[in-house]
Protein backbone atom coordinates (compact mmCIF):
# COMPACT_ATOMS: atom_id res chain seq x y z
CA UNK A 1 0.00 0.00 0.00
CA UNK A 2 1.31 3.43 -0.88
CA UNK A 3 0.33 7.08 -0.83
CA UNK A 4 2.11 7.49 -4.16
CA UNK A 5 -0.61 7.33 -6.80
CA UNK A 6 1.32 9.00 -9.60
CA UNK A 7 0.62 7.85 -13.13
CA UNK A 8 2.75 4.83 -13.98
CA UNK A 9 3.66 4.10 -10.34
CA UNK A 10 1.52 0.96 -10.22
CA UNK A 11 3.27 -0.45 -13.28
CA UNK A 12 6.73 0.37 -11.85
CA UNK A 13 5.90 -1.31 -8.55
CA UNK A 14 4.53 -4.45 -10.21
CA UNK A 15 7.54 -4.57 -12.57
CA UNK A 16 9.83 -4.38 -9.52
CA UNK A 17 8.25 -7.57 -8.17
CA UNK A 18 5.37 -6.44 -5.97
CA UNK A 19 2.44 -8.86 -5.92
CA UNK A 20 -0.21 -6.13 -6.00
CA UNK A 21 -0.61 -2.39 -5.60
CA UNK A 22 -3.05 -0.37 -3.49
CA UNK A 23 -2.88 3.42 -3.31
CA UNK A 24 -4.30 5.74 -0.71
CA UNK A 25 -6.89 6.90 -0.18
CA UNK A 26 -8.08 3.34 -0.06
CA UNK A 27 -11.66 2.82 -1.21
CA UNK A 28 -14.00 0.01 -0.23
CA UNK A 29 -14.33 -1.26 -3.80
CA UNK A 30 -10.57 -1.25 -4.38
CA UNK A 31 -9.89 -3.19 -1.18
CA UNK A 32 -12.74 -5.61 -1.87
CA UNK A 33 -11.40 -6.27 -5.37
CA UNK A 34 -7.87 -6.89 -4.07
CA UNK A 35 -9.08 -9.25 -1.37
CA UNK A 36 -11.23 -11.09 -3.88
CA UNK A 37 -8.25 -11.53 -6.21
CA UNK A 38 -6.03 -12.89 -3.46
CA UNK A 39 -8.71 -15.04 -1.89
CA UNK A 40 -9.62 -16.52 -5.28
CA UNK A 41 -13.08 -15.07 -5.78
CA UNK A 42 -12.40 -12.15 -8.12
CA UNK A 43 -14.58 -11.96 -11.18
CA UNK A 44 -13.21 -11.07 -14.60
CA UNK A 45 -13.45 -7.45 -15.55
CA UNK A 46 -13.14 -6.01 -12.06
CA UNK A 47 -11.00 -2.89 -11.86
CA UNK A 48 -7.51 -3.37 -10.51
CA UNK A 49 -6.14 -1.54 -7.47
CA UNK A 50 -4.59 1.80 -8.21
CA UNK A 51 -7.01 2.55 -11.02
CA UNK A 52 -9.23 4.67 -8.79
CA UNK A 53 -7.83 7.20 -6.38
CA UNK A 54 -7.02 10.80 -5.69
CA UNK A 55 -5.21 11.22 -8.98
CA UNK A 56 -8.31 10.33 -11.01
CA UNK A 57 -9.94 13.74 -10.76
CA UNK A 58 -10.95 14.67 -14.31
CA UNK A 59 -10.25 18.38 -14.07
CA UNK A 60 -7.89 20.12 -11.68
CA UNK A 61 -10.59 22.68 -10.91
CA UNK A 62 -13.29 20.10 -10.05
CA UNK A 63 -14.50 20.89 -6.55
CA UNK A 64 -15.63 17.41 -5.46
CA UNK A 65 -14.53 13.98 -6.61
CA UNK A 66 -17.96 12.49 -7.22
CA UNK A 67 -17.17 8.75 -6.81
CA UNK A 68 -15.63 9.43 -3.39
CA UNK A 69 -18.47 11.70 -2.34
CA UNK A 70 -21.06 9.13 -3.42
CA UNK A 71 -19.31 6.47 -1.33
CA UNK A 72 -19.25 8.78 1.69
CA UNK A 73 -22.89 9.78 1.26
CA UNK A 74 -23.81 6.09 1.40
CA UNK A 75 -22.62 6.00 5.01
CA UNK A 76 -24.98 6.37 7.93
CA UNK A 77 -26.11 10.01 8.05
CA UNK A 78 -24.72 10.72 11.52
CA UNK A 79 -21.40 9.07 10.72
CA UNK A 80 -21.10 11.06 7.49
CA UNK A 81 -21.94 14.31 9.30
CA UNK A 82 -19.35 13.50 11.99
CA UNK A 83 -16.68 12.79 9.36
CA UNK A 84 -17.40 16.08 7.60
CA UNK A 85 -17.28 18.01 10.85
CA UNK A 86 -14.00 16.37 11.83
CA UNK A 87 -12.50 17.00 8.39
CA UNK A 88 -13.35 20.71 8.38
CA UNK A 89 -12.24 21.17 12.01
CA UNK A 90 -8.90 19.50 11.25
CA UNK A 91 -8.56 21.48 8.02
CA UNK A 92 -8.76 24.69 10.07
CA UNK A 93 -6.00 23.37 12.33
CA UNK A 94 -3.91 22.45 9.27
CA UNK A 95 -4.37 25.96 7.87
CA UNK A 96 -3.25 27.55 11.15
CA UNK A 97 -0.13 25.38 11.33
CA UNK A 98 0.60 25.99 7.63
CA UNK A 99 0.44 29.77 8.04
CA UNK A 100 2.72 29.64 11.09
CA UNK A 101 5.23 27.32 9.42
CA UNK A 102 5.28 29.37 6.22
CA UNK A 103 5.83 32.57 8.22
CA UNK A 104 8.81 30.92 9.90
CA UNK A 105 10.12 29.66 6.55
CA UNK A 106 9.90 26.05 7.77
CA UNK A 107 9.51 24.29 4.43
CA UNK A 108 9.67 20.82 6.02
CA UNK A 109 6.74 21.60 8.35
CA UNK A 110 4.77 23.13 5.46
CA UNK A 111 5.40 20.04 3.32
CA UNK A 112 4.32 17.68 6.10
CA UNK A 113 1.16 19.57 6.96
CA UNK A 114 0.24 20.10 3.30
CA UNK A 115 0.69 16.35 2.78
CA UNK A 116 -1.64 15.60 5.70
CA UNK A 117 -4.27 18.02 4.39
CA UNK A 118 -3.92 16.52 0.90
CA UNK A 119 -4.53 13.00 2.20
CA UNK A 120 -7.50 13.95 4.38
CA UNK A 121 -9.00 15.94 1.52
CA UNK A 122 -8.64 13.08 -0.94
CA UNK A 123 -10.35 10.78 1.54
CA UNK A 124 -13.25 13.25 1.83
CA UNK A 125 -13.56 13.82 -1.91
CA UNK A 126 -12.40 17.43 -1.70
CA UNK A 127 -10.71 17.37 -5.10
CA UNK A 128 -9.78 21.04 -5.41
CA UNK A 129 -8.38 21.18 -1.87
CA UNK A 130 -6.39 18.02 -2.62
CA UNK A 131 -4.92 19.56 -5.75
CA UNK A 132 -3.94 22.85 -4.10
CA UNK A 133 -2.49 21.10 -1.03
CA UNK A 134 -0.43 18.96 -3.42
CA UNK A 135 0.89 22.11 -5.12
CA UNK A 136 1.84 23.54 -1.73
CA UNK A 137 3.52 20.29 -0.68
CA UNK A 138 5.54 20.21 -3.91
CA UNK A 139 6.62 23.84 -3.51
CA UNK A 140 7.66 23.27 0.10
CA UNK A 141 9.58 20.10 -0.77
CA UNK A 142 11.52 22.07 -3.36
CA UNK A 143 12.34 24.66 -0.70
CA UNK A 144 10.37 27.42 -2.44
CA UNK A 145 7.81 29.00 -0.14
CA UNK A 146 7.49 32.15 -2.29
CA UNK A 147 4.04 31.02 -3.45
CA UNK A 148 2.93 29.65 -0.07
CA UNK A 149 0.72 32.59 0.92
CA UNK A 150 -1.09 32.59 -2.43
CA UNK A 151 -1.59 28.82 -2.27
CA UNK A 152 -2.90 29.05 1.30
CA UNK A 153 -5.36 31.75 0.22
CA UNK A 154 -6.53 29.40 -2.54
CA UNK A 155 -6.75 26.57 0.01
CA UNK A 156 -8.90 28.65 2.35
CA UNK A 157 -11.21 29.57 -0.54
CA UNK A 158 -11.39 25.97 -1.77
CA UNK A 159 -12.22 24.75 1.74
CA UNK A 160 -15.06 27.29 1.99
CA UNK A 161 -16.36 26.28 -1.46
CA UNK A 162 -16.15 22.60 -0.51
CA UNK A 163 -18.05 23.18 2.74
CA UNK A 164 -20.74 25.08 0.83
CA UNK A 165 -20.97 22.31 -1.77
CA UNK A 166 -21.44 19.69 0.94
CA UNK A 167 -24.11 21.83 2.65
CA UNK A 168 -25.94 22.20 -0.69
CA UNK A 169 -25.78 18.45 -1.32
CA UNK A 170 -27.03 17.74 2.21
CA UNK A 171 -29.97 20.12 1.78
CA UNK A 172 -30.85 18.52 -1.56
CA UNK A 173 -30.69 15.02 -0.04
CA UNK A 174 -33.00 16.04 2.79
CA UNK A 175 -35.50 17.58 0.34
CA UNK A 176 -35.51 14.38 -1.69
CA UNK A 177 -36.45 12.30 1.36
Amino acid sequence: MTANSMKGERERCLAAGMDDYLSKPLRNRTLTDALARWLGSASDGDPTPGEAGAGDVDEASQLLHEPVVAELEALDGELFASLLSLYFDEAEEHMSVLRDAATKGDDLAVARRAHQLKGASATMGAALVTQIASELETAAKSGDLSCANALMDRLRSALAQTAAAYRTRDAARHQAV
